[in-house]
């Protein structure tokens, strides 16, 4: 035990917290803790009561607390003598729902000195009052399922310093005539400050518009950019949209658009034309993630010998997810896709995706589709 680094305890409604026992599991070795709290509030609070004040943890850098009951009980007190008592803790994930002590909790954790990642879950409270120099080091910030919390804590972290976000906004959020000017957009228009943003990833399920979340054009050194707006949300992106896009992140190697993420008959693919902006505009591309519409009456306006796009030898893994190809437009699609993309090594698609023989035919093909374009 005296080597051990890592702990995940679960308090559930049947145990008992004996601290006596507890402190064989949490040596001074001990880094990362992870606490489930799934019972009642006492056995929770005793433990991290304990776990501040008498557990001696000199090392911990990682701590995480969710409270798993419905609804959650309040054990935001507990989690901020933890956090006064453990100032050297560099990662943070905390799912302790809207306790009454949560402004305390977000203050502390905003003046961790070393903090570089802080995760939020399941908070839809009131908005968050904090410290103009709150989270010092931040690097990385995941909220899910937190959008009231959204700009208060974006607009605190260190704009310089951010180098991975990931948000779920589940939540509406108060409306207004103008997209350009609502709290979520107030949002992304933050976002866009963070000039050394690497890797963004957002999960819409509200109305956005193109005019919500552009602001992100701002982030010029962006590697990744994920974006899924499931069936709640109306963000629909045009081909416009992309050329900006491949211009503002000259650096870009990850590109996943999953837009209304249904195989429903009423959804809306993307064109194959916006593939070709793609290959256009992102030079620098290794992998991408798109859902489109390949059949043949989407196909027929590209002609193979259609040379105003230059091949793009960086892109080698394309995943069609639930995009639709027919056996009449399969050669065409392939062969573009080789003119395209000729270093391309992987095509991968869902598991039950109607199309998915054609585009394993696709694949299969690929090596003497790139053979025919040279000839």
């Amino acid at each position: 035990m005296q080597n051990l680094s890592s702990v995940r305890f679960e308090i559930n409604r049947k145990l008992e917290v004996n601290l006596e026992l507890l402190g064989h599991f949490l040596p001074p070795s001990v880094t990362d803790v992870d606490v489930c709290a799934i019972g009642g509030p006492e056995d929770g609070q005793r433990f991290l009561n304990a776990l501040a004040t008498e557990m001696k943890l000199p090392r911990l850098s990682s701590f995480s607390i969710t409270v798993g009951s419905r609804p959650k009980k309040d054990v935001g007190a507990s989690v901020s003598r933890v956090l006064r008592s453990h100032q050297g803790i560099e990662r943070l994930t905390m799912d302790i729902g809207n306790s009454h002590q949560i402004h305390e909790v977000f203050r502390l954790a905003g003046q961790l000195p070393r903090l570089r990642h802080f995760e939020m879950c399941n908070y839809d409270g009131e908005a968050l009052s904090l410290d103009q120099d709150s989270f010092p080091a931040l690097e990385s910030l995941k909220l899910a399922s937190a959008s009231h919390c959204l700009d208060s804590l974006l607009v605190r972290v260190p704009s310089e310093k951010i180098t991975r976000l990931e948000m779920t906004v589940e939540d509406p959020l108060p409306a207004s005539q103008d997209p350009s000017a609502t709290p979520l957009a107030d949002s992304f228009r933050t976002i866009g400050t963070f000039t050394h943003l690497r890797v963004l990833n957002v999960h819409l399920e509200v109305e956005a518009t193109w005019e919500t979340i552009h602001h992100i054009l701002g982030c010029k050194e962006l590697q990744t950019f994920v974006i899924t707006a499931l069936r709640g949300s109306s963000l629909e992106l045009q081909e416009s949209h992309l050329e900006q896009m491949g211009r503002a992140w000259p650096s870009l190697k990850t590109l996943r658009l999953q837009l209304h993420d249904s195989d429903a008959p009423e959804t809306t693919y993307l064109k194959l034309s916006y593939l070709r902006v793609i290959a256009t505009e992102f030079q620098n591309l290794r992998t991408l993630s798109i859902k489109f519409d390949a059949r043949a009456a989407s196909s027929s306006q590209f002609s193979l010998s259609d040379s105003t796009v230059p091949a793009q030898y960086s892109l080698q893994k394309l995943d069609v997810d639930l995009s639709l190809i027919d056996e009449e437009g399969l050669e065409v699609v392939g062969r573009l896709l080789a003119s395209w993309w000729p270093n391309l090594l992987e095509i991968t698609c869902r598991y039950y995706n109607l199309s998915a023989t054609h585009w394993s035919a696709v694949q299969a093909n690929y090596r003497s589709y790139i053979s025919q374009d040279k000839m």
